[in-house]
């Protein structure tokens, strides 16, 4: 059977940062594929959204096929009224497999005549991200966060383990209402 569980989110604020909470999030997703950045980008917004965040993918407005410069993001981001940027990137995914050794029960009144269990591999995945929140005003580092995500099945999975722990922790230190 497995299960997806954040093992934990490690957070930094900026002790310099006097501002109030955000009024629209960007997300972002720094990620290879197209589908987990959807997946990442669209759940996450839903998310905020059902928290009563205004948030906005980033996919709604950069196109994935297209380089933009620094100035045309600007624009787009100025566009859609967007004040803080939350970026997901993707550090890694390890694999272990390890052997689970048979182990035999004696039972006292049966003699070995017991039961065994063991004799199996069992395989982790984990799923490493950072996430950084930034002013869009002038660029500057608010809010970072790294995880680790256990065996999720897919990205969805890793937005619904880590996503409420992101929230929670960017409420908590006043970021977002």
């Amino acid at each position: 059977i497995y299960s997806c569980t954040t093992s934990y989110l490690t957070t930094w604020k900026n002790p310099n940062y006097k501002g109030g909470p955000f009024n629209k999030i960007g997300v972002i997703g720094l990620v290879k594929e197209l589908r987990m950045q959807k997946s990442l980008e669209y759940d996450f917004v839903k998310m905020l959204k059902s928290k009563g965040i205004d948030a906005i993918a980033s996919l709604d407005f950069l196109s994935p096929d297209k380089k933009y410069t620094r100035e045309q993001i600007e624009e787009q981001l100025a566009k859609y009224n967007v004040d803080g940027i939350l970026i997901f990137e993707l550090l890694g995914v390890d694999k272990e497999t390890q052997y689970v050794p048979t182990t035999y029960y004696y039972d006292y009144y049966y003699g070995w005549w017991g039961w065994q269990s063991g004799g199996y591999y069992t395989s982790t995945t984990n799923v490493k991200f950072q996430t950084s929140l930034y002013a869009n005003s002038d660029d500057t580092l608010i809010w970072t966060g790294q995880s680790d995500t256990y065996n999720p099945a897919n990205t969805s999975d890793i937005v619904n383990s880590l996503g409420p722990k992101i929230i929670e922790s960017l409420e908590k230190e006043g970021l977002i209402k």
